[in-house]
């Protein structure tokens, strides 16, 4: 969906009356999206706050995305819910009985690939809001994978009594370098937010990924915690789950999962003990900066797209790291 100028205006009116405070705006781009309305648009002048939120849904091609989140989280709304329908294929509202239903955002031309992407944002009630962007606009669903095409399922974890990561740009670096490469038409990229323990096996019955990739949190283990990796509970606090059932879970998936990239700091040791049944796992010995967590995995789906192996990509994305002084903190296991 691309808005005119007097569109755009409308949405900043709905958008203003329907979260007239800059507190619950951030809360339903947290809660329904996982981006980080400060990262977007500073300040405290909520109509420009506003207005550089829909510029920044434009310029992603997520309008349609968040039009859906802000009627999901206010759907009672008088102006949010004429403007939705005075446009020509309004989305729809997310509720538990259309909760698998899909947003259809079109066809994107990608020179005839088949190259897919599919996004889900985060709500309170961690309901789904899949948008699907593919080749065949006319079909309800995504056309099912070919035996040639890759999974890559995006696991995004920031519970709220957690230090803020810049995942939604992660998601998007990664989305961009799988778009612009050479054998995009052999990859799919399934993204999934505010992941709970149960999300995390339903997602894997549920898509069968070739790669997984974690963006979170971790832990190192302590005199009173295991180690592990950081969920959300159900409502939106850190979960840890421990590395012995992250490993015993990861074993029942082993013939299909070729690689498990653990983008979080103190995953090394989550890593070793996945690598015993899975042929490839990425870890981090040490706390990862922002930055560099975004550079690594930018540069190793770069790699990944191009047709290179798995130890090639790491490599790569280990040499983006030399500026940042951290070359030395991802760790390459391999299953013995």
């Amino acid at each position: 969906m691309e808005l005119n100028g007097r569109q755009q205006s409308q949405f900043q009116q709905a958008l203003l009356s329907a979260f007239p405070s800059k507190a619950k705006l951030t809360q339903m781009v947290s809660f329904e999206l996982d981006w980080h309305l400060e990262a977007i648009a500073g300040g405290q002048n909520l109509s420009e706050i506003v207005f550089a939120l829909i510029q920044h849904a434009e310029s992603e091609g997520a309008t349609s995305k968040l039009l859906t989140a802000a009627r999901n989280r206010n759907p009672g709304n008088p102006t949010l819910r004429n403007f939705a329908q005075s446009l020509s294929q309004p989305p729809k509202v997310v509720t538990p009985s259309s909760q698998s239903d899909d947003v259809s955002l079109g066809q994107v031309n990608n020179g005839g690939t088949n190259f897919q992407t599919q996004a889900t944002g985060n709500s309170q009630v961690n309901q789904a809001n899949t948008i699907n962007i593919y080749n065949n606009p006319a079909s309800p669903t995504a056309p099912a994978s070919s035996a040639s095409t890759k999974t890559i399922l995006f696991l995004a974890s920031n519970p709220k009594d957690t230090g803020r990561l810049r995942l939604d740009q992660e998601r998007r670096e990664i989305d961009e370098s799988l778009r612009r490469s050479q054998k995009r038409d052999q990859f799919t990229l399934e993204s999934k937010g505010a992941i709970r323990p149960r999300d995390f096996r339903r997602h894997l019955l549920d898509h069968n990924p070739q790669i997984i990739h974690f963006s979170g949190h971790g832990e190192a283990a302590t005199d009173l915690e295991p180690a592990g990796l950081y969920f959300e509970d159900e409502i939106g606090n850190a979960k840890l789950i421990s590395t012995d059932q992250l490993a015993a879970t990861f074993e029942l998936f082993a013939e299909q999962i070729e690689c498990v990239l653990l983008n979080a700091c103190h995953s090394r040791d989550q890593a070793e003990a996945i690598a015993q049944n899975i042929p490839y796992v990425i870890g981090m010995k040490r706390p990862i900066s922002d930055k560099a967590a975004i550079e690594f995995a930018t540069s190793f789906y770069d790699a990944i797209g191009s047709g290179r192996d798995i130890p090639f990509a790491f490599k790569l994305a280990c040499s983006q790291l030399v500026d940042f002084g951290e070359q030395n903190t991802p760790e390459l296991l391999k299953r013995p």
